[in-house]
């Protein structure tokens, strides 16, 4: 079963069953759902966040 780490902006680390792939999905219809991502589609923007923690 593959664990995924996710790191939150304060620095704590959460460790998740789901695969990136998974969180990804569910990232972008959060954030579709709540608005907050306009212009771009929810998928490019949660990899431009994840991207701008590299």
């Amino acid at each position: 079963m593959p664990d995924t780490t996710i790191t939150l902006t304060t620095g704590k680390k959460l460790v998740v069953k789901e695969t990136p792939e998974e969180v990804r999905e569910k990232m972008s219809e959060f954030l579709k759902s709540i608005s907050l991502v306009s212009g771009i589609s929810g998928e490019e923007g949660v990899l431009r966040c994840s991207k701008a923690e590299e």
